[in-house]
């Protein structure tokens, strides 16, 4: 398994800013795309990973200018012969 765990904090977001966190193992690639309830996009995320074995993936998400609601993160961690994808669900609330 290329994710050993994958979230945001805090969840519910409810002071503008949340943190989401992707921890890898011997992973070269992570790419987060946010989407709305609709389906709709609104963001993503991307970095290379450099080095093997645990690594740490982080981005602040700013929510000033998203309205409140769920959205589904979708994360995609790809290594050199495997790629693993979660979905997780964040709410944001105004």
């Amino acid at each position: 398994s290329l994710i050993n765990r994958t979230y945001c904090y805090p969840n519910p977001i409810m002071d503008g800013k949340g943190t989401i966190r992707v921890e890898t193992v011997n992973a070269k690639k992570v790419r987060v795309l946010i989407y709305d309830l609709a389906g709709h996009f609104v963001n993503s995320f991307k970095t290379d990973l450099n080095q093997s074995g645990n690594q740490i993936a982080e981005w602040v998400w700013n929510t000033d200018k998203i309205e409140s609601g769920v959205y589904f993160l979708h994360i995609d961690v790809s290594g050199d012969l495997d790629t693993e994808t979660r979905i997780i669900k964040i709410a944001v609330i105004h």
